[in-house]
């Protein structure tokens, strides 16, 4: 397992291995039984953040797991989502556990809801190797330590009539406070779905 994953996080910021017991006791908490491979990478890499080729990745840590998914209120908005991680730039990565066999998906931020969902593979490997053949690149990208710990917010969501191309509509924000906006954006969004499929 150790060699597709040394190959894999080649250009990516590890952090010290959780211990078996911890990774199993963070998904117990959230409910889910995760792919074995995904237990093995926390091992490798308790959380961390780089470069999987030429995609940003954000691993969450075991403490991380479960303070995110409750500070997105996942639970509300997307019951059945695990968030695991996210591509720094609005979109988040997690276990679909509504089906069997689980899949992970990508998913963004705002609005959270399983419409927008990508899927990206069933085993964390198999995810790992869809973010390495999405965007061929050039060259080795560089991690910039600026951006560690803190996720690209749209300040006017794409959902919302916002630019996905307008600078001045991009903020870099930590991740605690990117989690409450996108709780304070999410629900309006479903208060607005809401309300259209009432009528």
């Amino acid at each position: 397992m150790n060699d597709p994953l040394e190959r894999l996080f080649s250009n990516f910021i590890k952090m010290p291995g959780a211990s078996e017991e911890d990774a199993s006791r963070a998904c117990r908490a959230l409910n889910f039984i995760p792919p074995s491979d995904y237990l093995s990478a926390l091992h490798f890499s308790n959380g961390g953040e780089g470069f999987i080729q030429h995609c940003y990745f954000r691993l969450y840590s075991t403490e991380q797991l479960l303070s995110l998914n409750q500070a997105y209120l996942v639970t509300k908005f997307a019951p059945g989502l695990v968030i695991f991680g996210s591509n720094g730039s609005g979109e988040a990565f997690g276990f679909d556990a509504r089906q069997s066999p689980m899949e992970i998906v990508r998913i963004p931020f705002i609005p959270l809801d399983f419409e927008y969902a990508e899927p990206m593979g069933q085993t964390f490997v198999e995810f790992l190797q869809a973010l390495e053949q999405a965007d061929q690149g050039r060259g080795s990208p560089k991690i910039d330590r600026r951006r560690i710990g803190k996720e690209v917010h749209e300040i006017q969501p794409i959902v919302f009539g916002g630019s996905p191309t307008d600078a001045k509509n991009k903020a870099l924000v930590p991740l605690e406070q990117h989690a409450e906006l996108a709780v304070f954006w999410n629900s309006n969004y479903q208060n607005q779905k809401g309300s259209k499929e009432s009528r």
